[in-house]
């Protein structure tokens, strides 16, 4: 074994949920819904997973995913360099929008 540190895969994935975990947090801080968001958004990737993967025949292993799963916190975590007022305006997202959006990356 190379130098190092390591953990097991049960305490890996348990890490790797809880520092995405930290992640929303830091997003729900500015919506307080976000939280019920990727719960369900969670939820659906699940669901989701587990009919593809029956469907196509695809034999993914459980961890593989859960992995999925657990990743699909992620999908809003852009929101959070968003400024807020792009963010909750109300009505159409407009190009001068895009154009601020850009400038943030």
């Amino acid at each position: 074994m190379k130098e190092g540190i390591y953990l097991s895969e049960k305490k890996r994935a348990e890490t790797q949920r809880e520092l995405l975990k930290v992640l929303a947090i830091l997003c729900k801080i500015r919506d307080p819904g976000f939280e019920a968001h990727l719960l369900r958004a969670q939820n659906l990737t699940e669901q989701l997973v587990i009919v593809h993967n029956r469907r196509c025949q695809l034999e993914l292993s459980k961890s593989y995913m859960i992995h999925i799963v657990h990743s699909s916190i992620l999908h809003d975590i852009g929101k959070a360099e968003i400024p807020e007022g792009i963010l909750y305006k109300p009505g159409h997202y407009l190009q001068m929008n895009e154009k601020s959006s850009r400038c943030i990356r």
